[in-house]
């Protein structure tokens, strides 16, 4: 159970901070561990391999661990979790294609996601964090939340305008994407935004 909660906290965490460079160094361990791990394993092996990667990487700053953050990492019940956070956001800088093509292998998928699908409506709302998430409602006051995380077909230049494209209307393509959330320890589906255009 340890090692599944550990595995978790690596995967698309969004808490900023903390300089401690020791941080950076277990990041790029653990990213190292990861790499070696064979493409067969998958499911719950995979994500048990995970969370020993992390626990070997932050062996060997234990005791800064405890010292700076009053965390033991080897306390099955501690607040491994915000060590977990913090090194997660440092390895979404250091291998984030890495973390990318092995997102998906904690959980065998009972689908496939990636279909290109599409939906129409007025933008309701634009959320600005670590990525962009648009709300968009339709004429039946559906409302679907759309990330913006890679490079998006559009009529309008979004890097300059997104800010001024709340209450447009809009048709948007989208692609279904399986992340792990650490917070809810499963991963959920993210709707992936691939183009833009304006409604007729």
């Amino acid at each position: 159970m340890k090692n599944i909660l550990l595995a978790g906290m690596i995967i698309l965490t969004i808490n900023i901070g903390y300089g401690q460079k020791y941080i950076d160094d277990i990041a790029e361990a653990t990213c190292d561990c990861i790499a070696e791990l064979p493409d067969s394993l998958d499911g719950e092996e995979f994500t048990g391999k995970l969370g020993l990667c992390m626990i070997g990487a932050c062996q060997p700053y234990a005791k800064k661990i405890k010292k700076d953050f009053n965390i033991d990492i080897n306390d099955p019940y501690g607040n491994g979790r915000v060590i977990g956070e913090m090194v997660g956001k440092k390895m979404a800088f250091v291998c984030p294609d890495l973390i990318i093509k092995n997102s998906s292998r904690g959980k065998k998928k009972e689908k496939e996601t990636g279909a290109l699908l599409s939906f129409e409506g007025l933008i309701i709302d634009i959320e600005e964090g670590d990525f962009v998430i648009f709300s968009i409602e339709d004429e039946n006051g559906k409302v679907m939340k759309f990330h913006w995380l890679g490079l998006v077909e559009n009529e309008v230049d979004l890097v300059d305008d997104y800010k001024r494209l709340e209450f447009a209307s809009v048709k948007v393509s989208y692609t279904n994407e399986e992340f792990f959330s650490p917070e809810y320890g499963e991963y959920l589906t993210s709707r992936v935004l691939k183009e833009m255009i304006w409604a007729e």
